[in-house]
């Protein structure tokens, strides 16, 4: 398990996993759609740039950018407590937790992560399960005001 290079998909895993055992939020959250969200990001099963690039063989992680803070790494960790994309759903987050938004730039990140990820009271999993749905669901896009023009995918017709 601590073996980041033959099991990268346990990259993410091993910071707050401590212990092998049933896990609380399988049976705390009552979403079924929070619950699902909070095993893809628990077990990185999600389509964040970290896993993504994983997948399409992009060695370097360094490649594997956020799409909107381009110099940060797109990870479980920049997901959850960095990129600005998602502060909306992250102040609910942090108030579950009683962690003030002002504090974040003082914090060890990944520590913060660790005890975020590895937290077994059930307001805290509910929070955790809510944020991970409501940041994979929403649309980036329309967050930064951005457009995005729909594009046609021609394909030949035959015959």
């Amino acid at each position: 398990i601590n073996d980041s290079i033959t099991n990268p998909g346990l990259r993410t895993y091993k910071l707050f996993k401590q212990e092998f055992g049933f896990e609380k939020y399988l049976h705390s959250i009552n979403s079924f759609k929070h619950w699902n969200s909070l095993i893809k990001l628990r077990t990185s099963t999600h389509d964040l740039n970290i896993e993504v690039g994983r997948h399409i063989d992009i060695r370097n992680r360094s490649l594997r950018n956020c799409n909107f803070c381009n110099d940060k790494i797109e990870d479980e960790i920049h997901f959850l407590l960095e990129c600005p994309v998602y502060h909306e759903e992250r102040a609910s987050l942090l108030h579950a937790y009683q962690i003030n938004p002002l504090s974040l730039r003082y914090l060890d990140m990944p520590t913060l992560f660790s005890n975020v990820m590895s937290s077994r009271t059930p307001r805290h999993l509910d929070a955790l399960g809510r944020f991970a749905y409501e940041a994979f669901t929403i649309n980036p896009n329309s967050r930064l005001g951005l457009v995005v023009q729909p594009f046609l995918i021609l394909s030949p017709i035959c015959y």
